[in-house]
């Protein structure tokens, strides 16, 4: 998504499922070399909210509903992939908020 608009800047990147591995690869090395790394939406959050404007979630599609749930109750605006939830009851949820 961020590659089609090449006026955007990465300031953070988040993994849920990285893990180091000690062989000094930094996670987002090949993507964005110059963003601060993170393990874990609510930690990004909390390290940098202030910085971030948007939270981009392309993550499975089980996880899209609690993370855009996790970055609204932050105050951010939220992009999600298709599809935005796997049922419409955990969509609507997330419209009410």
């Amino acid at each position: 998504m961020v590659q089609g608009h090449p006026e955007s800047i990465v300031q953070v990147v988040v993994d849920a499922q990285w893990e180091d591995k000690g062989d000094g690869r930094a996670l987002p090395a090949s993507f964005a070399p110059e963003a601060k790394s993170f393990v874990g939406l609510p930690e990004a959050l909390n390290g940098c909210g202030d910085e971030i404007d948007v939270v981009a979630i392309c993550t499975p599609n089980g996880t899209h509903v609690d993370l855009a749930a996790c970055a609204v109750a932050a105050g951010k605006h939220v992009v999600v992939e298709k599809p935005m939830g796997l049922t419409v009851a955990s969509v609507e949820s997330l419209a009410s908020q």
